[in-house]
């Protein structure tokens, strides 16, 4: 029993000092760094988003808000033809794909959130 008690004393203790090493290490801001705000929201006009118009920059509006996918083409489900609509508007194509006309998954509806650049201003 006495060696359960002391085992047990020592798991806590050492996390109890991993807990603290992690927590300096994430929790200090040194002075040199800047912590800045979340920038306010930007807009963009469809001249805008077109010139956004091939693989190596491009940029969809979808829904009166603007994505740039870029990064995201290669990993495309559907292949490259997300490159198609490059600096146009994708409302239709996002909402109605395909021979189906299905719209996108749940899942990819929440997925292009992560690249939102800007709302689209007409």
């Amino acid at each position: 029993m006495k060696k359960i008690f002391v085992f047990g004393v020592l798991i806590l203790l050492l996390g109890l000092a991993g807990y603290k090493l992690m927590g300096d290490k994430e929790t200090k801001i040194k002075p040199t760094q800047q912590v800045t705000s979340i920038a306010p929201s930007k807009e963009l006009t469809m001249a805008e988003v077109s010139t956004h118009n091939n693989e190596k920059d491009c940029y969809l509006a979808i829904n009166d808000k603007v994505y740039d996918v870029t990064n995201f083409i290669e990993k495309h489900p559907g292949g490259k033809v997300i490159t198609f609509f490059c600096g146009k508007d994708a409302s239709l194509p996002f909402f109605a794909r395909g021979k189906k006309k299905e719209p996108h998954s749940e899942k990819a509806q929440a997925l292009k959130e992560k690249f939102f650049v800007a709302n689209l201003v007409k």
